[in-house]
């Protein structure tokens, strides 16, 4: 059940109190360490034989995002992209994904400031607005793909629950018991900005329930909202390439294509002859549909141990990415490589994305 007390919504609004205090230091201390050189000689040092690998998932303009139910922590505006692009072109040095993986084979030294850019899940607006932007500016990138999800049906669960909600808030009465269900009665009477929140915490709660919980609620709502509504569109902006727009990036000479497993089940929730099926799996499917074989993975979620990790080497991929935050060098795992997840809150400028960079943003 969503409540709120005045206990509750006092330790919430100091939470907040301090949070914008601690951002705006944050900011602050940024501001001062870039204009004075400090924060580019630290980050110049820190990238000395080392290579920075930056990740990416949407690209979409800000009047399209109202209408996109993903993390705020997963976009950025084509603007900041482009801004992303030219800080790139300028003081780093991108990389291929075929030249990062050969090093990174052979051991061999990184050139200071070397950079890959990586893009995960093959959102659609990857071709729509991050793929005229890397040519623009000649900026390799590549794109990691779940095989499940390329033209068809398939939707990351959570944003399609979060839309779902979120249209049974608006077209009220349509619903309603979903809500009783789900102990949120009161996000019916939020405002649209309150019931935003809501959904999306009420969501994040049901990340521990069964598939089959998820299902259920996901399918009731479906069906409610269709019976009620043929006419609404439950895709909105939060859909992905289709295997013929893949194969177009594949041949655009800037977007290279690597594996995201087939379901983009984290591998550490399932065992590991399934992760070894996905494994193998998602590489035949590309090689089929498109005709290469992925030499490099990511892990959904990030999610990785070493048991995982040696399937990742044994299923025949040269490298593989996490999420952890860091630096590459020639001393790291190939199949445990670190990289830094862009976002626009956080790299929406260039002195915040250098900061971003260096960890410290």
């Amino acid at each position: 059940m969503i409540e709120r007390n005045a206990t509750s919504s006092g330790f919430g609004g100091l939470r907040r109190n301090l949070a914008r205090a601690k951002r705006l230091f944050q900011l602050i201390a940024i501001a001062v360490s870039y204009y004075t050189g400090v924060l580019w000689a630290y980050t110049w040092l820190a990238l000395r034989g080392k290579a920075v690998v930056l990740t990416y998932h949407r690209v979409l303009p800000s009047e399209l995002q109202r209408n996109s139910f993903s993390s705020n922590a997963i976009v950025v505006t084509p603007e900041t992209f482009e801004l992303h692009l030219r800080f790139i072109r300028r003081f780093l040095r991108p990389i291929t994904p075929a030249e990062f993986t050969r090093k990174i084979s052979s051991g061999e030294p990184f050139e200071s400031r070397t950079c890959l850019v990586t893009f995960d899940d093959a959102w659609y607006d990857n071709m729509e607005y991050a793929l005229p932007l890397l040519k623009k500016y000649g900026v390799p990138a590549v794109l990691f793909v779940p095989t499940d999800f390329p033209g068809g049906e398939r939707y990351f669960w959570y944003d399609r629950l979060n839309r779902l909600l979120f249209y049974a808030w608006q077209h009220r009465g349509m619903a309603d018991e979903v809500f009783d269900r789900l102990g949120a009665r009161n996000v019916l009477s939020m405002d649209e900005r309150g019931a935003r929140a809501a959904i999306r915490s009420v969501v994040s709660n049901l990340r521990h329930s069964s598939e089959a919980a998820v299902d259920q609620t996901i399918n009731e709502l479906q069906a409610a909202l269709k019976r009620a509504r043929p006419e609404l569109c439950l895709q909105g902006e939060d859909y992905f390439l289709t295997w013929s727009q893949l194969a177009t990036l594949s041949k655009s000479e800037v977007f290279y294509i690597g594996s995201h497993a087939v379901t983009h089940t984290p591998m550490t929730e399932i065992d590991l002859d399934t992760v070894s099926e996905e494994l193998v799996r998602s590489k035949l499917e590309i090689q089929q549909r498109l005709g290469l074989e992925p030499a490099l993975f990511a892990y959904p979620n990030g999610n990785v141990n070493a048991h995982i990790a040696d399937r990742v080497r044994d299923a025949g991929y040269a490298v593989a990415f996490t999420t952890e935050v860091g630096f590459v060098s020639e001393r790291c795992s190939p199949w445990q490589l670190k990289r830094i997840n862009m976002f626009e809150y956080a790299a929406s400028s260039r002195r915040n994305l250098l900061a971003r960079i260096a960890g410290l943003n």
